[in-house]
């Protein structure tokens, strides 16, 4: 019974340590670094030509015609939970967000959450056709959403980021994974459930285990109480044929002792 009791103990220890520890090995190992994912939230045509023709309307901006302007809101988010520093930025290189050939007309906004995270340095290149996010603070789990006017085709295909931040993972998030980490459970949390459940698993095995042991070993007591109680009804026989034939009853009960 002593080593099944030991088992039950080293379950125990294995449900009470095992939690915390998957917690630490997650938050060092997955929330370790950060990981800065992007994604093309919005693509809107501010001029729907209509079908078999050209549009008769017209949007200038400084005095400058757009041939195909629209409004392209793309999004930038520390997914991990490790800040991303100023000094992150290798030799102070920007991240570059560019988008097909279109050109960069004008950032209507910026809107950042948590509402009380900075706001990121943003500038445009030479060109106007990237833009560039200057080294700054980015906090974890901040997302910076941008509401773009481009004049260009707006290819989605041909959305890229490059990130200079050294140590993070740059992600690219599909359209359709609609804020793809919201709503869904920390892997932290998976993970102390999963440990939990398996020392559970185990502590049951364990107790089936000494249950069935003294369940066997039960049975084996009333089998030596029962063998012991025959032995003493062949004796007690065997002094009263003894007795009967006027004979000692040590002389012939001898192949009972």
């Amino acid at each position: 019974m002593q080593v099944e009791w030991w088992a039950i103990i080293a379950t125990t220890l294995t449900a009470i340590l095992g939690a915390p520890a998957a917690a630490y090995i997650q938050g060092r190992i997955v929330n370790g670094k950060p990981i800065l994912e992007y994604q093309w939230l919005k693509n809107t045509a501010l001029l729907a030509a209509p079908l078999g023709g050209d549009s008769a309307l017209s949007i200038r901006h400084q005095e400058t015609a757009l041939r195909n302007p629209r409004i392209i809101d793309v999004s930038i988010r520390n997914a991990g939970k490790k800040e991303i520093t100023e000094s992150s930025f290798h030799a102070g290189n920007p991240i570059e967000i560019s988008f097909d050939d279109s050109t960069i007309v004008e950032v209507k906004g910026v809107v950042t959450r948590p509402a009380d995270r900075p706001q990121p340095i943003w500038t445009l290149s030479p060109d106007n056709k990237k833009l560039l996010i200057q080294p700054c603070l980015i906090a974890g789990a901040q997302e910076s959403v941008f509401s773009i006017i481009a004049d260009g085709e707006g290819d989605e295909s041909k959305f890229r980021l490059i990130s200079p931040i050294v140590g993070a993972e740059a992600k690219h998030v599909p359209v359709a994974e609609e804020n793809p980490r919201r709503g869904l459970v920390p892997i932290s949390v998976v993970l102390v459930l999963s440990v939990c459940l398996a020392a559970c698993l185990a502590l049951i095995v364990t107790l089936t285990i000494v249950d069935n042991k003294n369940v066997d070993d039960y049975n084996k007591l009333i089998d030596d109480y029962n063998s012991q109680v025959d032995d003493y009804e062949r004796l007690n026989s065997c002094i009263a044929e003894a007795a009967d034939n006027d004979e000692k009853p040590t002389e012939h009960c001898s192949d009972l002792r």
